[in-house]
């Protein structure tokens, strides 16, 4: 089965499945925040999925159902570029990251305080 995707004007950062980490440290104003966008294949339809939150906080999750790709790919380009104007920039994959995908995927949160019962706190 081919999937039509949409024309790209070249600022676009998705252009298929993927997943896109950003960060936004600003440690003079406190501010330690991780946002994720991921464009994944649901069952019926594609999807794309919001993860955001404080480093080493709790993380909180969207997920949007769309009827198409294009439809798909245009809401994760749009939240990508919101993002950027917000001073968010994309983490790097090979090193040099205060995010890692471990410490912010599967975490299992305990009712009281919100804090992860299966690690202690990160130091961020």
């Amino acid at each position: 089965m081919g999937e039509l995707q949409p024309e790209s004007n070249g600022s676009d950062r998705f252009s298929g499945w993927g997943m896109c980490e950003m960060l936004c440290i600003q440690p003079e104003i406190n501010r330690k925040r991780f946002y994720r966008i991921e464009v994944l294949q649901g069952l019926f339809s594609p999807m794309v999925i919001r993860s955001w939150g404080r480093i080493g906080c709790r993380i909180r999750e969207k997920v949007f159902f769309h009827e198409d790709m294009s439809s798909a790919l245009a809401s994760a380009n749009k939240l990508y570029q919101r993002k950027v104007k917000r001073g968010y920039q994309e983490s790097s994959i090979d090193g040099g990251v205060a995010v890692r995908s471990t410490q912010v995927q599967h975490k299992t949160l305990s009712r009281k305080r919100a804090t992860p019962n299966n690690e202690p706190m990160l130091p961020f």
